[in-house]
């Protein structure tokens, strides 16, 4: 699956739906750079006779233009229409354009089950950035229904497939017991995965634990070396937590800890 962008002042636009080969495609790319340079018409006239054509992207494309009124009139049925028909393709995006507009009642009747549907169909067709962006949207109750469960299913799912920021998510809820029982084993176990993929702020959170001892025993050295890695990522909290840290360790306590930052970091780089 190829990931294209275009730019739309305002908005990015993610097609996540391969564009082949061919006159198609090109035709499509005369979209993207018309509406690249704010030129909404011309895109939407490239895009409209290739998704009759039942081009995907096109589709797609021109359900967004629908929605948000740009080289056409606003209109959230349209909007619809079109994102139907890529989504019932596989298009992740227009899967989750539906599911918006079924939670809002924006052009379609308001069904949370049809929301619910097309969200996890979007979910599952996506990758982890997106299971976790899903799933943040159900924790939040912003674009769907508020269901903690499912939030925490696909956000799980999207730490399982390796991001860092799922994997720090989960850390947080299970440090604090929001949506899932307190946990302090997996509070570690979850943010230091995200720590270890070079996640600034899970390793300024383990840092900070095993400063104060709190979720997993204290340790200075630990500490120390976690909020160097976060430091040296530019969190600047960070940086003033190691300082201070600094100022009560010896400095050969600290050389070492340097030579284990520097390893761990040199590791990391050789790894493809």
């Amino acid at each position: 699956m190829t990931r294209y962008r275009f730019l739309v002042p305002g908005a990015i636009i993610l097609i996540l739906v391969g564009l082949g080969r061919g006159v198609d495609a090109q035709d499509f790319q005369k979209g993207i750079e018309a509406a690249a340079r704010a030129d909404y018409a011309a895109a939407v006239e490239e895009w409209r006779g290739l998704a009759e054509r039942g081009h995907v992207p096109s589709q797609y494309a021109l359900g967004y233009m629908y929605e948000v009124g740009r080289g056409v009139p606003q209109d959230h049925a349209e909007a619809a229409r079109w994102y139907r028909h890529a989504a019932e393709k596989g298009h992740f995006w227009a899967q989750f354009g539906l599911g918006v507009l079924y939670t809002s009642g924006r052009g379609v009747p308001r069904d949370h089950d049809e929301a619910r549907h097309w969200l996890n169909r979007a979910a599952k067709d996506a990758g982890p950035e997106a299971q976790f962006e899903i799933g943040q949207r159900y924790s939040f109750g912003e674009v769907a229904p508020l269901d903690h469960r499912l939030s925490l299913e696909w956000i799980r799912t999207a730490a399982e497939g390796g991001y860092a920021p799922a994997s720090y998510q989960l850390g947080l809820w299970f440090s604090t017991g929001v949506i899932v029982h307190q946990d302090n084993e997996e509070a570690a176990r979850w943010t230091r995965a995200a720590g270890e993929q070079g996640f600034a702020p899970a390793q300024f959170l383990l840092g900070s634990w095993y400063r104060d001892g709190k979720i997993v025993p204290a340790d200075p050295a630990r500490a120390y070396f976690w909020l160097e890695l976060a430091a040296s990522r530019g969190h600047i909290l960070a940086v003033e937590a190691r300082d201070r840290l600094a100022k009560e360790m010896t400095s050969a306590g600290l050389e070492e800890v340097r030579r284990f930052v520097r390893e761990w970091e040199a590791r990391r780089a050789s790894t493809p």
